[in-house]
C-alpha cells in the first residue's frame, strides 16, 4: 500500500551564516583621503615635484631673449623658446626620468628590500635637487642663442623658475625624510662614516627577520652573608709636643777700644804738603789737590806739553797726552 502524498511541496531547508552558506556581502568604501595622509609629507613632495619637472620639461618656454636685433631691425619686446628636451638639457631631462623610475622601485617594498644603501634615500634626493638646479642653469648659459638675434639679452624662461622652485621642493622633501629616518654620522677625526652609523629601515611590507631565540634571564645571585664593619682602630695615646728651645742669652758686643791720644812728639812733626800736580816717585799717578790720578787717564795740568800739545814732560821723557 503506497504512502499517501504530503498536503503541500517540501520547502528547501535554509541555512544561516553559522552552517557554511555565506552570508549577504558589504562593500566597503574605498577612502582616498586617508590613504592620502598615510603617505609621508616628505614622499608626497618629492612624488609631486617630480611629476610637475617631468611636465614642465616639454614647455617650451624655457629661454628668455629681450631686444632681438635682425636685418629687418630691432625689437624692443621679449620672447621666449626652447623646452628641456633641446640641446644640453636633455642631460638633466632624462635624469629626471630616471629620478621618476628609482622613485618608484624604492617605493615597492620587495625591490626595496632587495637593493639596500650604504647612505639613506634622503640624502640621495637632495643631491639630486642641487645637482638639477645646476643643470637647469647651465642648460640657460649653454643653449641661449642670444648672439644669433643680433644686439639682444636673455635670461632663463618662466618654466626654467619654476622647475627651480620644484627642485628645491624636491630637496625639502628629502629634508623632511632624513629628519624622520636614519642618520648618516660621521665618526670625529675620520673623513669616513662609522660602520654602525646607519642601518637603513625596513622596507614597509617585508618579511620582518626572525626572532632571537628566547634567552632566560641569569638568577639572581645570592645574596652574601651579612658582616659587620669593623670596629675602627683605636685612636693614638696623646703626646704633648715638646716644649721649645730656650733661646740663647744676648752678648752685648764688645766697646771699640779707645782712640789713642796724640801725644807730644806727634804734635812737634812737621805738616807735609804735597803740590798740585807733583808725579809720584813712580811717574804713574799725580796729585790734584784732594786725591792722586792716573797718569794713564790724564795728565798733570801744569806739566809741560808739546807745541803741537801731543806730548807731555814728566821730567824724565815725553808722553802721549791721554785723550
Amino acid at each position: 500500500m503506497a504512502p499517501d502524498p504530503p498536503a503541500y511541496p517540501p520547502q528547501p531547508p535554509t541555512y544561516g551564516p553559522s552552517q557554511g552558506q555565506p552570508g549577504p556581502q558589504q562593500t566597503q568604501p574605498i577612502d582616498i583621503a586617508a590613504m592620502v595622509r598615510r603617505i609621508p609629507r616628505g614622499d608626497g613632495l618629492i612624488a609631486g615635484s617630480l611629476l610637475l619637472l617631468f611636465i614642465f620639461s616639454f614647455i617650451g618656454q624655457w629661454i628668455r631673449v629681450v631686444g632681438a636685433c635682425n636685418a629687418f631691425g630691432c625689437d624692443t619686446g621679449s620672447f621666449t623658446y626652447d623646452s628641456l628636451w633641446d640641446g644640453f638639457g636633455i642631460l638633466p631631462a632624462l635624469l629626471i626620468i630616471f629620478a621618476i623610475l628609482w622613485f618608484v622601485i624604492r617605493a615597492v617594498p620587495q625591490w626595496r628590500a632587495s637593493l639596500l644603501l650604504p647612505i639613506p634615500d634622503s640624502l640621495i634626493w637632495m643631491a639630486f635637487a642641487v645637482l638639477e638646479i645646476l643643470l637647469f642653469l647651465l642648460h640657460w648659459v649653454i643653449d641661449n642663442n642670444a648672439a644669433n638675434f643680433g644686439i639682444a639679452s636673455s635670461m632663463p624662461g618662466w618654466a626654467a623658475f619654476c622647475a627651480i622652485v620644484f627642485a628645491a621642493a624636491l630637496g625639502v622633501g628629502g629634508y623632511l625624510n632624513y629628519q624622520k629616518g636614519p642618520k648618516l654620522v660621521f665618526a670625529s677625526g675620520a673623513g669616513r662614516a662609522a660602520a654602525s652609523a646607519y642601518a637603513p629601515a625596513p622596507a614597509p611590507g617585508a618579511a620582518s627577520p626572525a626572532p632571537a631565540p628566547y634567552t632566560p634571564a641569569p638568577a639572581p645571585a645570592a645574596a652574601q652573608a651579612y658582616a659587620p664593619a669593623p670596629a675602627p682602630a683605636p685612636a693614638p695615646a696623646y703626646t704633648p709636643a715638646p716644649a721649645p728651645v730656650p733661646a740663647p742669652a744676648v752678648t752685648p758686643a764688645a766697646a771699640p777700644a779707645p782712640v789713642p791720644a796724640a801725644t807730644a812728639a806727634d804734635a812737634t812733626m812737621p805738616a807735609v804738603r804735597v803740590a798740585v800736580g807733583a808725579l809720584s816717585p813712580d811717574r804713574q799717578q799725580w796729585f790734584d789737590g784732594s786725591a792722586w790720578r792716573s797718569t794713564a787717564e790724564s795728565a798733570p795740568p801744569s806739566a809741560p806739553r808739546s807745541d803741537d800739545g801731543v806730548y807731555w814732560w814728566d821730567g824724565s821723557s815725553w808722553r802721549p797726552v791721554p785723550r
